[in-house]
């Protein structure tokens, strides 16, 4: 079972916050409902150098695995929850990829690099 846990990033001061932890969920609305905070859940998946990937990374992967048959070479896209799993979403193609934690390294997020989706 893997451990559900998030990250919040602070749309006012434009950084994540850091040591955030939840005590119970109840803080989850009131964070949501507010409108100046993101949450990303933790995937349970890390990337190949043991970083924590959660939703909103931007992952360069290789050898990513198309949802009907394909292979690519290399793909940077962001980690988003779709269709029941955590995949890669590459706005380029208008397509969602599935990745491994072997193939893909974290090499930025959608707050502060969304210059490397360009």
């Amino acid at each position: 079972m893997r451990e559900i846990k998030f990250r919040v990033w602070d749309e006012r001061a434009l950084e994540y916050i850091d040591g955030f932890a939840f005590e119970d969920y109840a803080p989850l609305n009131d964070l949501m409902n507010a409108g100046f905070y993101v949450l990303e859940q933790f995937t349970g998946l890390r990337d190949k150098s043991g970083v924590e990937i959660y939703e909103g990374d931007i992952v360069k992967a290789e050898d990513i695995i198309e949802r009907g048959d394909g292979y690519f070479d290399q793909s940077i896209g962001i980690v988003v929850f779709y269709d029941s799993a955590y995949q890669v979403y590459d706005g380029e193609n208008n397509s969602y990829y599935w990745f491994t934690e072997i193939d893909s390294e974290i090499i930025g997020n959608i707050h502060e690099t969304p210059e490397l989706l360009k």
